[in-house]
């Protein structure tokens, strides 16, 4: 079982209350993710199961004792000197089984592979963690772009209004210009408060996740890859050592084991039997020890086996077939991810343009309005073209880094 990721919390500046992160959330969440525990004591079941299945080849030594009273009575004129009326015997028996067509190996080995199978399916679940995780952070991160977006244009409504009503004094306005300022600025305060509201129940998500209280400071971006940044290939590698897609073959191999197993039924069985006496009635008392060679050879069992190895091979074609298509459709599956990933940088560049030309178009409305060359409302709409273009761009950043993970998870390569 992996235990460094305790080891690197126990170990790491997080302890001394190092800055919370993406990579520190998907560690506390390994460490404590009940899921991924309950996997673990499935790979020890299977473990033992095989340790089970190794008993079989091995002797099975046993200790017996046995206390018989008779009714001897009837034998006074035969063998009655000869045998006790009270008799004791003591031994130690070994059974030993020479040959089964290599059954007990056979299933050791499929056992074997399911626990390796389940290992990697152990990381295959870490990794979707990873992804649980990431998607619950920048949720968090989302939201704190958002309340500082519409924050920031709270300010400017409110600047706006405070100019408004020293205009009003002078005379250089009217009062309905005034009141849509202060309706625009108390829906953006109510907006403030309603995204605040969702930002903390993000918050406590990602804490229940991470069973670690996140506190009230903002989380990082905790990602930056340029999209486009790295070649296709170096996911496309990775993805051919996916853990589940080796699971999957472990699975197709441990089959070919199971199929062995149904087929040993066909072949005889050999076993041996030794007894050592301790103590023994007297008629056998001169007698130590015994052997006794078996051997059972199936000659008619109903068609038992033959119609379960004939479900066994049934089976590991399926598991075959099912590996084949899991690699087609891991390659496909990364190779739209990483056309994703790329797409979201030319979107970035163009909103980051839109962010900018609306910023200036706010600034300059601002400056002709005390010219007289535009109205209020072309104001208002102005700032909320603003804060619509600063909301997009922050969205499209978050997107990117999401699509950012779906790669990385399809191709099983974290940072």
């Amino acid at each position: 079982m992996k235990k460094w990721p305790l080891l690197f919390i126990a170990f790491s500046p997080l302890a001394q209350g190092a800055e919370t992160d993406l990579r520190r959330c998907y560690e506390w969440a390994l460490a404590s993710h009940e899921g991924l525990a309950r996997q673990r004591e499935t790979i020890a079941q299977a473990q033992a199961r095989g340790r089970v299945a190794l008993s079989g080849a091995l002797p099975n030594v046993a200790w017996e004792w046995r206390g018989t009273r008779q009714d001897t009575r009837g034998l006074q004129n035969t063998f009655g000197g000869f045998i006790e009326r009270d008799q004791i015997e003591s031994k130690f028996t070994l059974d030993q089984s020479i040959y089964h067509g290599f059954r007990e190996w056979s299933a050791r080995a499929g056992f074997k592979k399911e626990a390796a199978r389940d290992l990697l399916l152990l990381k295959r679940s870490e990794i979707l963690l990873f992804a649980d995780v990431a998607t619950l952070y920048y949720n968090v991160v989302a939201l704190q772009n958002a309340v500082t977006d519409t924050d920031s244009a709270r300010r400017l409504a409110e600047g706006r209004l405070q100019d408004l009503r020293e205009f009003l004094r002078l005379g250089k306005t009217r009062a309905s210009e005034v009141h849509s300022a202060e309706s625009q600025a108390a829906r953006l305060r109510a907006e403030v408060t309603r995204l605040k509201s969702r930002l903390r129940g993000a918050r406590a998500e990602l804490a229940f996740l991470t069973q670690r209280p996140l506190g009230d400071n903002p989380l990082p971006d905790g990602l930056d890859a340029a999209p486009g940044g790295q070649p296709l290939e170096k996911f496309l590698d990775g993805a051919r050592r996916r853990s589940d897609l080796e699971a999957q073959r472990r699975d197709a191999e441990g089959r070919e084991y199971n199929l062995r197993y149904e087929r040993a039924d066909r072949y005889p069985t050999l076993g041996l039997t030794a007894h050592w006496y301790t103590r023994r009635p007297t008629l056998y008392e001169p007698i130590d020890w015994d052997a006794s060679l078996s051997l059972r050879a199936p000659l008619y069992q109903g068609g038992r086996t033959v119609g379960t190895v004939a479900e066994v091979r049934s089976q590991k074609k399926q598991s075959e077939l099912y590996l084949r298509e899991l690699a087609r459709r891991i390659d496909t599956d990364v190779r739209r991810a990483y056309d994703d990933w790329v797409d979201s940088g030319a979107e970035i560049a163009d909103l980051a343009a839109a962010q900018r030309a609306a910023e200036a178009s706010h600034n300059a409305q601002v400056k002709e309005y005390r010219l007289g060359l535009v109205t209020n409302l072309d104001v208002l709409m102005a700032l909320q073209t603003l804060l619509d273009a600063k909301r997009a761009l922050d969205d499209a950043r978050i997107e990117s880094r999401r699509r950012y993970v779906a790669l990385m998870v399809a191709a099983e390569v974290l940072p």
